[in-house]
């Protein structure tokens, strides 16, 4: 029999790793001691929103990384540039019927 335990190596490691990470966490919230010991707790709404948010912002990215391909497309070819012309105007003709103030601008 070993007089010494056999996962000594692993408990100092673990310790170690356990000490970093109260150390980051008392840097994070600004606590000082040395007897604090701060335990984060896992808050399922925080995660929600959170993930929710960067779901919607890698939405709206892939949208107007569409978009602005049409865009330069619709204006390099000429058949769409010509097509697109027609119905800005179109529609500027048509937010003058509901603007007037528009229509001196012209």
């Amino acid at each position: 029999m070993s007089k010494y335990k056999k996962g000594i190596v692993e408990d100092i490691k673990k310790e170690k790793i356990f000490e970093e990470n109260q150390q980051h966490l008392k840097d994070k919230y600004k606590m000082t001691g040395e007897k604090v010991v701060i335990v984060e707790k896992n808050n399922f709404l925080k995660y929600l929103v959170k993930y929710s948010v960067a779901f919607i912002k890698l939405v709206v990215t892939i949208a107007i990384l569409i978009l602005a391909t049409l865009g330069v497309l619709t204006i390099v070819y000429p058949n769409s540039r010509h097509e697109l012309m027609f119905v800005l105007e179109d529609i500027y003709a048509q937010m003058q019927v509901y603007l007037p103030f528009l229509s001196s601008v012209r």
